[in-house]
């Protein structure tokens, strides 16, 4: 009787396993990040962190933020001055919130973003 029931527990737990193993495939999340935008850090570690649990394939795709400006007629958002001070009182909060290591540089808006800046200007 013992036996019988080892049996079964194997059994169960042969089943339960290929249940989660054959559960529904992983959705593929395109993330399109840009090295200098801390958005983009925040997004990847949080997906990065999140990925098993929300079932998706994370897929890097790098992008370059000011180029995609350029070419649209924008500027950077760190450039317009509310919104710059905007990302620098928000940074902190969801540095907080989400609990990943993330600190600006002491003079990211003037060397980063300007150098990223003239550097998408330019043809290569």
């Amino acid at each position: 009787m013992t036996g019988c029931l080892l049996l079964l527990a194997q059994g169960f737990s042969l089943a339960f396993s290929l249940h989660c193993r054959m559960g529904p495939a992983p959705r593929i999340l395109e993330l399109f990040y840009d090295v200098l935008s801390p958005y983009s850090w925040l997004g990847f570690e949080v997906l990065c962190r999140y990925q098993h649990l929300w079932n998706i394939k994370l897929q890097l795709r790098p992008a370059l933020i000011a180029g995609i400006m350029r070419d649209s007629g924008n500027q950077p958002p760190a450039l317009v001055p509310r919104k710059g001070q905007y990302i620098v009182n928000e940074i902190p909060l969801l540095k907080q919130l989400f609990q990943v290591p993330l600190s600006v540089p002491k003079n990211f808006f003037g060397e980063s973003v300007k150098k990223g800046k003239e550097e998408a200007g330019k043809d290569y």
